[in-house]
């Protein structure tokens, strides 16, 4: 199924991805996915469901730094929490700095396929995310995450999605 969030473009297999969850449990802290589970929007448990995600199966994390004061630098608390998912997939569109990234010959160089799109990306745009119903969501490649040799090519037949949330406390 294709999924359209913009800037990427995703060919997820669905099915597929809900047999990667029976068969495997990412989350370290099973407390932590529920809480993040029980503070989510609808829209954001509906975002993780089309996918074929089981949430309470995923690596979801959150810690808390204590920044101590410097100088006239006032410290004080940072909360942060992650969330990293793996869908059964490819890209069929990415943006463009993830291009430049990706076709690196130290990354993947000429494994990446001239069919993907590369979207070029305005010039004042900082940071490069899906919003899912307030959480910046991006897809990468999962090699940057994961080490084992089956995500270390670019036709490795997954995707990884990350959000990251982070406040002062």
């Amino acid at each position: 199924m294709v999924f359209d969030f913009y800037p990427w473009n995703l060919d997820v297999d669905v099915e597929g991805t809900r047999l990667l969850y029976r068969d495997n449990d990412y989350a370290g802290k099973r407390k932590v996915n529920e809480r993040f589970w029980q503070a989510m929007s609808d829209g954001q448990k509906r975002f993780f469901h089309s996918l074929g995600v089981d949430f309470m199966r995923v690596e979801a994390d959150e810690k808390l730094y204590n920044i101590p004061d410097d100088g006239d630098v006032q410290g004080g608390g940072i909360s942060m929490k992650t969330i990293h998912f793996l869908l059964h997939g490819s890209f069929l569109a990415i943006p463009d700095f993830q291009g430049e990234l990706y076709k690196d010959a130290e990354v993947f160089g000429s494994q990446v396929p001239d069919s993907l799109k590369i979207v070029r990306m305005p010039q004042e745009e900082a940071l490069t995310v899906y919003e899912v119903d307030g959480w910046p969501c991006v897809f990468k490649h999962p090699c940057f995450h994961f080490e084992q040799e089956k995500f270390q090519k670019w036709n490795c037949g997954y995707l990884l999605g990350s959000i990251l949330l982070m406040k002062d406390e």
